[in-house]
């Protein structure tokens, strides 16, 4: 947690302040040697970014085009520390500074070999390993695609985390005194460390379990077999002369699962159950904090997961791999779209829930369950499984799912965030997506057929379609629905937070 007062003294405030209309060069410089191999480890961007963001808070400077510059500078000064490391490899290790400090390199040479192509990713939030791991890339001679896969998405999220403390911290600066920031401050923390603590629990447990788990998988698949009790879905799905067919059955009781918390969800929603007693408190919590100089942002990413995308994307991507003798890779993903789709249309034929109504998004129609959720999860997810599937390295097969779920989360936020969907819409299109993308794993695994296709090439496709359908939407549709998105009712957005604060 940063100091509040430390915004009165730096003279970064006071510099952008003054010169507003440098704030995007300024932010991009400061971003820059943040990233930049070796000078990164001595630049304060721990505490510059969020006075950036402060700053965004109060008004001073625009918050889209700085958070632009932020990104670029981040990803320039990556690219050429990536590239100082390709040209020098091994030779950096004769080079002032590291003659000198040699435990600069060597730290983050063991977090690249210990955590392979993930480092890339996780080192930007690693204090000491943050500024060299983009040049340790390149010194062991990591591909630029997977590196440019990790880096971008990193750059964009640091900056994120960097800079909404402080336009959050901003907005409310004009609402609340300095003692009741430090409480909501202290409050926020406390829960992003409660969150942490049990994602790496939950993390550790899964780890731990998922070999026994498997292993007793494995032995009620050759009981079954033996037996010939294998369910009826299983023995249309199933290769049995392939030994590893047992993940199947793993598949097919998690997809049970999901579906049996679908329908125990239904029917809450349905009978106005004690579900819905729990949308007004995150709901009202998010349109207290809602600034709208955010909404421009949440709605670029929203449309990642808007059907018209995702179908369009689907499309070109099928018909891509139709093209290229993968017709049983492209009707695994049609079949996504449609069984996705087709679920999402009967539920919102048979369940309407009223939208929260503070937007004209979707006015007249069933928010129950969440489309873009359910959809990014299926189809995204299955794209995922593609591209893991095609890795050769076990080390890296999980990079796929990182990078899907961050896109998730971020698609599900966005949701809540404009105020289209309640909390029970988000955990139903979840619930939704995992059923549906059980369902068509569970299909595409009962056979193996090698992909024919180069690592570089799908992914390079699946990137590429995706990118010019998406910014191609945007430019299209931007203007014709941004407006759909914004509160279109006049309520005093710090009433409810007001509350909670006087009570806590």
């Amino acid at each position: 947690m940063f100091n509040i007062n430390a915004f009165d003294v730096q003279s970064i405030i006071t510099l952008i302040k003054n010169h507003p209309q440098y704030a995007g060069i300024i932010t991009y410089f400061i971003c820059f040697l943040e990233a930049m191999a070796v000078i990164g480890a001595f630049i304060p961007g721990v505490i510059l970014m969020p006075c950036i963001g402060f700053l965004i808070g109060l008004s001073f400077i625009s918050y889209s085009s700085t958070i632009l510059f932020a990104i670029l500078g981040t990803l320039s000064a990556d690219f050429l520390s990536y590239f100082i490391g390709v040209y020098f490899q091994d030779r950096i290790h004769l080079i002032w500074p590291f003659t000198r400090w040699p435990y600069l390199l060597i730290r983050s040479e063991n977090f690249f070999h210990k955590h392979g192509g993930k480092s890339v990713f996780l080192g930007r939030f690693v204090g000491p390993i943050r500024a060299m791991i983009a040049m340790v890339a390149g010194m062991l001679k990591m591909s630029l695609l997977r590196f440019s896969m990790a880096i971008i998405p990193s750059a964009i999220i640091w900056s994120a985390i960097y800079i909404i403390p402080g336009i959050f911290i901003g907005s409310l600066s004009s609402e609340f005194s300095r003692t009741i920031i430090i409480k909501i401050v202290i409050v926020m923390v406390s829960i992003i460390i409660f969150l942490w603590i049990s994602i790496w629990i939950i993390k550790y447990f899964v780890q731990k379990w998922n070999k026994i788990i498997n292993n007793h998988m494995k032995l009620i698949w050759v009981f079954l077999c033996k037996n010939n009790k294998i369910p009826l879905l299983l023995k249309i799905l199933s290769d049995k002369t392939d030994q590893t067919q047992y993940l199947q059955l793993k598949r097919f009781l998690c997809m049970c699962i999901t579906s049996i918390l679908l329908l125990s969800l239904i029917y809450q929603v349905s009978c106005n159950g004690y579900f819905i007693s729990y949308n007004q408190f995150p709901y009202n919590i998010l349109h207290s904090l809602r600034p709208n100089k955010f909404d421009d942002l949440f709605f670029i990413i929203t449309l990642i997961g808007d059907t018209t995308v995702i179908i369009i994307v689907a499309t070109f991507f099928s018909y891509w791999l139709y093209k290229n003798k993968q017709s049983y890779i492209a009707w695994h993903c049609i079949a996504t779209i449609g069984i996705t789709g087709a679920v999402l249309v009967c539920l919102k034929y048979f369940i309407y829930l009223d939208r929260p109504g503070i937007v004209s998004y979707g006015l007249g129609t069933s928010a129950f369950p969440s489309a873009h959720v359910a959809l990014s999860f299926a189809f995204y997810g299955f794209l995922a499984m593609i591209i893991s599937k095609a890795l050769h390295s076990d080390k890296r097969k999980n990079l796929p799912y990182i990078i899907f779920t961050i896109l998730w989360f971020l698609i599900a936020f966005s949701r809540l965030y404009l105020g289209v969907h309640w909390i029970e819409d988000i955990l139903g299109g979840l619930l939704v997506g995992i059923s549906c993308f059980l369902l068509v794993s569970i299909s595409y695994n009962r056979q193996y057929i090698p992909c024919n296709m180069k690592l570089k090439n799908l992914t390079y496709i699946i990137l590429g379609i995706l990118f010019f359908v998406w910014v191609s939407y945007i430019i299209i549709q931007f203007n014709n629905q941004i407006e759909n998105y914004r509160v279109n009712k006049n309520i005093p957005s710090m009433i409810y937070l007001r509350k909670i604060i006087n009570n806590f």
